[in-house]
């Protein structure tokens, strides 16, 4: 009976060593493949992106082994020194690949670099645009409409660099000549707004330079596009289009303190339009210079391009996330929707008699016939009215008709 019980215990324990050694072989196999696996993970060396400058014309195809290369990553922390009178709007908006391109821009302007030579890799034909647009619109001293930038099929492996492709930007406004005149823009902003009282609040400031723009610049196109300076056409000129109104109000209330930036919409056939956003006592409200002139040198006794809505004239920028203006700094006393309506002349008299200021403001959404203005025909017949104006707001797909009626 013993012998079957060390039999039995044996073949047990002869088990037992086999199973454990078995466990062994198979945490050794796995710990094998683990340590192989590992082995196998290697980390790719960082592959260096490059932007070159040159200054001059632009050349359709420029000679690259005459181009210094410098690592785009050195203007990681570039701003230029006029990036203080811009709010950062657009540029806060973009990626960081974004901002890096942005700030090669800067640095380039800052030095009167007309072409930039960016690696695909930094920014392409995608992007560029975005950052090309921001830039302009943050900064006053920037241009928009005339930036030119072409797909290259560039190609340089004779600098020790990665093969890769490159973008080139060629933007005239950052020559010497056109840099001059910029810093005689800078000059005469600080001159203006020396000669304005520093007791002023942000209202009474952002009403100033309004006020002045509409009384000192006037409204003209340009033959040539490419030979636009806006900020020096407003305030050395006094004369620009509606670019150059934005760009002269942005600096001014920048530079005074109010926080101020542009925003663009476009129409049709890329036909588009530019004005100010402005923060006045926490709330932004938008602001179209362009339409300072009449209202201001004729008296007018309310600006309706100033301190209006989103809604009365929308733009073009929801991929930046710009600050919304839900609010009109002006109280609106009746709409009309139906401009050939009999009792126009009814309907006006009935929103003087709900007030006591000695005008109304009327939205009419949709177009009218300006050579024959129903809104100033049926004024005529209200007593004691002096006169009328409109301002056309909207856009060019959804117009709205602003118009005053004062006695």
């Amino acid at each position: 009976m013993k012998k079957i019980l060390y039999a039995i215990i044996s073949v047990i324990l002869i088990l037992l060593v086999l199973t454990a050694c078995g466990e062994g072989e198979n945490s050794q196999t796995t710990t094998i493949e683990n340590t192989t696996t590992t082995t196998q993970t290697t980390t790719q060396p960082k592959k260096e992106l490059y932007v070159a400058f040159q200054k001059g014309e632009f050349v359709e195809k420029l000679n690259l082994d005459d181009v210094e290369f410098v690592k785009a990553e050195d203007f990681t922390d570039y701003r230029s020194e006029f990036a203080k009178y811009s709010l950062d709007i657009y540029y806060n908006a973009l990626d960081d690949m974004s901002r890096l391109a942005y700030n090669i821009l800067e640095y380039a302007f800052d030095n009167c670099y007309t072409n930039i030579i960016f690696d695909e890799r930094v920014t392409n034909s995608y992007y560029l645009p975005k950052v090309l647009n921001g830039f302009a619109r943050d900064s006053a001293l920037i241009e928009q409409n005339i930036l030119i930038y072409t797909q290259s099929d560039y190609q340089n492996i004779g600098q020790g660099m990665d093969r890769s492709n490159y973008i080139h930007v060629y933007i005239e406004s950052f020559s010497e000549d056109s840099y001059s005149k910029k810093m005689k823009a800078v000059e005469k902003a600080e001159s203006i707004i020396s000669n304005m009282s520093s007791e002023l609040t942000d209202l009474e400031k952002a009403k100033y330079f309004y006020k002045y723009l509409g009384k000192n610049v006037t409204y003209g196109r340009y033959d040539n596009i490419m030979e636009a300076n806006y900020l020096y056409d407003a305030l050395c000129n006094g004369k620009t289009q509606c670019d150059g109104f934005a760009n002269a109000y942005s600096m001014l209330c920048n530079m005074a303190g109010v926080p101020c930036f542009e925003r663009v919409t476009i129409g049709n056939e890329e036909e588009g339009h530019t004005w100010n956003t402005v923060c006045i006592d926490g709330k932004w409200y938008n602001v179209d210079v362009t339409g300072a002139r009449s209202a201001v040198t004729k008296n007018f006794p309310v600006w309706l391009t100033f301190g209006f809505s989103d809604e009365l004239q929308p733009s073009t920028g929801s991929v930046y996330g710009l600050p919304k203006c839900p609010d009109n700094l002006y109280e609106i006393d009746c709409n009309l929707e139906n401009v050939n309506a009999s009792n126009i002349t009814q309907t006006l008299k009935d929103a003087f008699n709900k007030t006591t200021k000695k005008y109304i403001i009327i939205r009419v959404d949709g177009e009218i016939d300006e050579k024959n203005d129903p809104i100033f025909a049926a004024a005529r017949y209200v007593n004691n009215v002096k006169g009328a104006y409109f301002y056309k707001l909207g856009t060019v797909y959804t117009p709205i008709y602003m118009y005053v009626v004062y006695k």
